[in-house]
C-alpha cells in the first residue's frame, strides 16, 4: 500500500490507494510540479511576486520540498518571504528552524527569538497553536533561559516587584533576564528576545485561554533546560537524518574511503516518511542544477526507470550530507550549485574507477543502478584520501623535512600540488584561476596527474637524499632556507663542481658565476639578441653530475626525474636567457645562491 500527498486546495489530504492516481489528481500534481520548476528558474524577487499572484498559491507553496522552500525564502530574505512563510505546512516551518536556530548542540538565542518571531507575525493564530501542540519543550527552554517569574500573593503589594517586570493579569509577572553578553548576545540581539517574548506572551494570553498561559510560564521555570535542549536536539537530529543531515559527526563518515570490491550492491529503498505516514520528497533543486555534466544527462535517462526515486532521494540525501561534514551554509542556489558541483565531480570520479571506464551517461547509469550513491561517492574521495595519506607519510620521513626546508623548497607549483594534497579536504591546485589556487578535483584525470606529479617531487627528494651525502650540509646553513628551492640548490652545487670549488664555499660569489654564466649557453641560430638557448653540452652534463653524484645511470636520472629537469631548464632560460653577462644582478637571480 502506497500513501501519498497531496496538496491541491491548501489541505493535506492523505490517500492511500492501491490502484493508479485518477487522472484529474495527476494533472492537478503535473501543474504544481511544473510550476515549481519555473518558480525555481526566475530570481528570487520575481519567484515571490509569482507566488503572490498564484491564485492556488497555499496549495503550490505547501507542495514544495522543505529543502527548496528553505532555500527560496533564504534567497528572498526571510522578513520580506513574510507572505510565503504564512502559506508554509507546519513541516515546511519546522525545517526552517530545524535549519536555523542550531550553533552545533546549542540553541543559538538571538536565531531562535528572530526565527520564531517571524513565524508569529506570519500567522498569529496557528503559531500559537504550533508551539502548544508540536514546539512546548523548546519555548519552555527559551523561556527559563530568558524571563524571571514573580508571583504575586492575595496580600502582596505589586510595588514589591522589580519596576522592569511586566504582567498581563496582575498575578504572574515576568521580568526578561539580562543576557550573558557574547557575540551571540549583543545589546540589538537582547532586543530581539525581548521582542520575541512580549509579542508571543500577549499573543498566548489573548488566543487561548488564561490557564494556558500561566501552566505555560509556571513549568517553565521548573523544567531542566540542558534535558530540554538535549532532548529538542534529538529529535532535530532525527528529522534531519531523514534528509541526509546527520549529526557532524556522524556525517564525516561520507569521506571515509571504501574500495571498489567492498561496496555491497544496492538495496531498494522504503521511501523515507514524514511522522504523519506522508512521503518525504527529494530536494527537487538537486536536478535543477545543470552544468553540461555527464551526470545530468544520466539523470534524464533515469526519469523513467523505477530506480530513479531511490536515486533522487539518494542524491539530496548525499549532497545534504556533504553539507554537513564541510560545514557550508547553503543559502542560495549559487551555495547549493557550488555543493553539487562537487558531488557531481566525486560521483563521477567513483563511477570511473569502478567502472574502469570514462564516464558517460551509459557507464553512470549502469554504475548508479548497481550500486548505492554514498559508496560510489566515497570509492571517487576515497582516491583523494589515499593519496593525501602517501604525501603525509613520504613527508615524515622525506630529506627536505629533515634539512628544515618548507615545502617552498619544491617551488610555487610543486608547494601549490603538495599543499593542497595535504589539506584536510584534498585540493586540486590550479595556477591558472585568480585569487584561490585550490578547488576541488573534477576528473579522474586530474587525480591521476596529480599523483605523478607527487611522485616526481617524491624521486626528487630521494635524489636530494643521495647527493647529499656527498656534499656537507653546512652549506646548507649559510643559505636563505626560506628562499633556497631544489632547483637552486641543484644548480648552485652543480656550478662550484664546474668551477673546481667545494659545496662548503656556496652561496657563490658574482665573479665566480660570471665565470660560469657563460658557460650555460650556446651559439645558435635560434639565439636572438634578446634571448640565449641553454648549451646541449650543459644540459647533457648536468644529468651525467646527477647521475654519478647519485650513483645512478645517465637513463635512470632522465626517467625518474625528466619532466623537473625540464621544467628547470625551461626556467633558467626564462630567467637568464635574456640578461646580458654585465647585467647580472644577485638581487634578482633565484636558480643559483649568490652572496649579495
Amino acid at each position: 500500500m502506497f500513501v501519498y500527498d497531496f496538496v491541491l486546495s491548501g489541505e493535506t489530504i492523505p490517500m492511500r490507494h492501491l490502484s493508479p492516481i485518477p487522472p484529474k489528481i495527476e494533472r492537478q500534481l503535473a501543474e504544481l510540479a511544473e510550476k515549481r520548476k519555473h518558480l525555481l528558474s526566475l530570481p528570487a524577487e520575481k519567484a515571490l511576486s509569482t507566488i503572490l499572484e498564484e491564485p492556488n498559491g497555499l496549495a503550490l507553496v505547501r507542495s514544495f520540498p522543505e529543502e527548496d522552500i528553505y532555500l527560496l525564502i533564504k534567497e528572498i530574505g526571510p522578513e520580506d518571504a513574510l507572505p510565503i512563510l504564512s502559506l508554509a505546512s507546519n513541516r515546511q516551518w519546522q525545517f526552517c528552524i530545524d535549519m536555523e536556530i542550531w550553533d552545533r548542540d546549542r540553541i543559538h538565542p538571538i536565531q531562535f527569538a528572530q526565527w520564531m518571531n517571524l513565524l508569529l507575525t506570519a500567522d498569529p493564530d496557528r503559531f500559537i497553536q504550533w508551539v502548544i501542540e508540536e514546539q512546548i519543550q523548546p519555548i519552555e527552554y527559551f523561556l527559563q533561559q530568558h524571563i524571571e517569574l514573580f508571583i504575586r500573593e492575595h496580600d502582596q503589594d505589586p510595588s514589591d516587584f522589580p519596576d522592569d517586570a511586566i504582567t498581563l493579569d496582575g498575578i504572574y509577572y515576568a521580568r526578561f533576564r539580562q543576557p550573558v553578553q557574547s557575540a551571540s548576545t549583543d545589546e540589538m540581539g537582547s532586543s530581539d528576545i525581548e521582542q520575541f517574548l512580549e509579542n508571543f506572551l500577549n499573543h498566548l494570553s489573548e488566543h487561548n485561554d488564561h490557564l494556558t498561559y500561566q501552566n505555560l510560564l509556571l513549568e517553565s521555570q521548573w523544567v531542566i533546560p540542558s534535558e530540554l535542549e538535549e532532548e529538542a536536539y534529538r529529535l532535530r537530529n532525527v528529522r534531519l537524518a531523514e534528509k541526509g543531515f546527520l549529526p557532524y559527526e556522524e556525517a564525516i563518515s561520507i569521506y571515509q574511503p571504501i574500495e571498489p570490491d567492498h561496496i555491497q550492491p544496492r538495496v531498494p529503498l522504503k521511501s523515507p516518511s514524514a511522522p504523519d505516514g506522508i512521503p518525504a520528497n527529494p530536494s527537487i533543486l538537486v536536478l535543477h542544477n545543470p552544468e553540461n555534466h555527464p551526470l545530468d544527462m544520466t539523470m534524464e535517462t533515469l526519469k523513467n526507470d523505477p530506480i530513479f526515486s531511490d536515486v533522487l532521494v539518494e542524491m539530496s540525501a548525499l549532497a545534504n550530507q556533504v553539507a554537513v561534514a564541510d560545514k557550508m551554509r547553503i543559502a542560495s542556489r549559487e551555495d547549493l550549485f557550488v555543493l553539487m558541483k562537487k558531488v557531481r565531480a566525486y560521483l563521477g570520479i567513483g563511477i570511473e574507477i569502478i567502472s574502469g571506464k570514462s564516464l558517460t551517461p551509459q557507464t553512470a547509469s549502469i554504475v548508479l543502478r548497481r550500486y548505492p550513491i554514498s559508496a560510489v561517492f566515497r570509492v571517487g574521495y576515497g582516491k583523494l584520501i589515499r593519496m593525501r595519506q602517501k604525501a603525509e607519510t613520504w613527508i615524515k620521513k622525506s630529506w627536505f623535512r629533515k634539512m628544515g626546508l618548507t615545502l617552498g623548497f619544491w617551488t610555487e607549483p610543486g608547494m601549490g600540488t603538495i599543499g593542497g594534497i595535504l589539506l584536510p579536504r584534498p585540493k586540486y591546485y590550479d595556477s591558472a584561476l585568480a585569487g584561490m589556487v585550490y578547488r576541488e578535483f573534477s576528473s579522474l584525470d586530474e587525480i591521476i596527474r596529480t599523483e605523478n606529479q607527487l611522485q616526481l617531487w617524491i624521486r626528487m627528494d630521494e635524489l636530494m637524499q643521495k647527493l647529499h651525502l656527498t656534499i656537507s650540509p653546512k652549506a646548507l646553513n649559510r643559505i636563505d632556507r626560506e628562499h633556497v628551492t631544489y632547483q637552486s640548490w641543484l644548480l648552485s652545487h652543480y656550478a662550484t663542481f664546474k668551477l673546481n670549488r667545494s659545496g662548503e664555499e656556496l652561496p657563490l660569489d658574482m665573479n665566480g658565476f660570471k665565470a660560469f654564466f657563460t658557460y650555460l649557453w650556446e651559439e645558435s641560430s635560434i639565439n636572438t639578441p634578446t634571448r640565449k638557448q641553454l648549451s646541449r653540452i650543459f644540459r647533457k652534463d648536468f644529468i651525467d653530475w646527477l647521475a654519478v653524484f647519485t650513483k645512478t645511470s645517465p637513463s635512470e636520472v632522465v626517467t625518474s626525474i625528466g619532466d623537473l629537469l625540464e621544467t628547470l631548464f625551461h626556467d633558467l632560460e626564462m630567467e637568464l636567457g635574456s640578461v646580458s653577462i654585465n647585467h647580472l644582478d644577485p638581487r634578482f637571480i633565484r636558480l643559483f645562491c649568490i652572496k649579495t
